[in-house]
């Protein structure tokens, strides 16, 4: 077992550096990363985040001996519930960059959040949806999505 947080911890203005930096100072062996929106926070990997900048933060990693376990995202909650063509296009943008930031990073994981319904009542929105169906619609995205997890061995 591993000592390990997630990047949300730490300040938006913290840099990539700061949170690993920090989270060895404090003996943590592992951080956990996020996918996020532009300009959310100096730790946030982005749909926009190119290669070259994803392995860069692997060799700062590496530096301070911290472990990059698993990628979460801020930009899926919700999502996984969709069956409309926009809402499942969205979400399988977001989990194939998330899986391949883990691949580049070395991560064997990813975190997903398949029901999504805290993020409806945060947005005021009761009764959207029934538990059972987003259950129902989680797991049938999943299965189409299927193809690229294998693809990235995540």
């Amino acid at each position: 077992m591993k000592t390990s947080l997630n990047t949300w911890t730490f300040p938006d203005n913290y840099g990539f550096e700061d949170c690993l930096a920090a989270a060895k100072k404090a003996v943590f062996e592992a951080l956990e990363f996020t996918l996020d929106n532009p300009g959310h926070s100096e730790h946030s990997f982005t749909l926009d985040s190119t290669d070259e900048e994803i392995l860069a933060v692997g060799a700062l990693a590496k530096k301070y001996g911290i472990i990059i376990p698993s990628i979460s995202p801020s930009l899926a909650t919700g999502n996984w519930t969709k069956i409309d063509e926009e809402g499942r296009k969205a979400i399988f943008t977001i989990t194939e960059k998330q899986l391949k930031i883990a691949k580049l990073l070395g991560a064997d994981s990813i975190l997903t959040v398949p029901g999504g319904m805290f993020s409806a009542a945060l947005e005021g929105k009761r009764d959207v949806m029934l538990l059972s169906e987003a259950r129902r619609n989680s797991l049938k995205n999943m299965r189409d999505f299927l193809p690229t997890i294998e693809k990235y061995g995540i």
